[in-house]
């Protein structure tokens, strides 16, 4: 896929119906703490499920 560009519009068009997602800065303490994402040695991961949210959103 490559890198992918940030749309800053999109960011804040997806912010304005939700902004709890400005919390969210991809900072990885919600996967370094996760007891899930320990378990499952790092197959369930809260970053990479907000990326691929977000990236199908873009592409759709």
């Amino acid at each position: 896929m490559g890198m992918l560009k940030v749309d800053f519009e999109f960011r804040k068009e997806i912010v304005k119906e939700d902004f709890s997602l400005n919390y969210c800065y991809q900072c990885g303490t919600c996967s370094s703490a996760c007891p899930v994402a320990l378990i499952t040695e790092g197959e369930y991961n809260p970053r990479k499920i907000i990326e691929r949210i977000l990236i199908s959103l873009l592409l759709q």
